[in-house]
């Protein structure tokens, strides 16, 4: 959670924080409800990426961690400061595997009462090493899909990574796929 000072530096870039969120933030997002949910819970999500304009941000959701993953799908925020810095109260593992893509603008980002934005933190020290990390594997492999793409192969031969990440649309629908699944509630302290 962010202390009272922090807060108010943060307060200008609250107004517009759609202009200034970045990858490394961790912020409050919540998929929108599915068929047979009660409601919807903001849980934590680690930006990976922001694209194009206008601007979507790649997310990644947050589930509890018993000890640091050496995975390179997975960024682990474990060490005291660490937590702090990105506004988690216990070790956390972002899944970089479960990724969705949203508008920066989506209603699912739920802003803090404290400072109008949805960012609680931002990773540090050795969680920022493993998002680096992350993140070069995941251009390394949009790249080689896109000189796939590319090449003249038939779609029906190609066996190129996965996308980039999954898109939930403005009602948490992807086009083709249905629903965008719900991650496991975290411990919301969000104010």
């Amino acid at each position: 959670m962010l202390d009272a000072t922090t807060s108010s530096l943060d307060s200008d870039i609250a107004t517009g924080w759609h202009d200034h969120i970045a990858y490394g933030d961790v912020v409050y997002f919540r998929i929108p409800e599915v068929k047979g949910a009660d409601h919807a819970v903001a849980s934590p999500y680690l930006v990976l990426d922001t694209l194009g304009d206008p601007r979507y941000a790649v997310l990644a959701p947050a589930f509890p961690s018993r000890r640091p993953s050496i995975s390179p799908r997975i960024v682990s925020v474990g060490r005291r400061a660490e937590l702090h810095a990105a506004g988690l109260h216990r070790p956390t593992e972002f899944r970089v595997d479960q990724r969705i893509l949203v508008p920066v603008t989506h209603h699912g980002f739920v802003p803090s009462a404290l400072t109008g934005s949805p960012v609680i933190g931002r990773v540090i020290g050795a969680g920022m090493e493993r998002l680096n990390v992350a993140r070069g594997r995941l251009h390394a492999l949009f790249d080689m899909r896109d000189m796939q793409r590319h090449d003249g192969t038939p779609s029906s031969q190609r066996r190129g990574p996965h996308a980039l990440a999954r898109s939930a649309g403005g009602d948490g629908h992807h086009p083709r796929r249905g629903a965008a699944t719900t991650t496991p509630q975290a411990d919301s302290g969000h104010q």
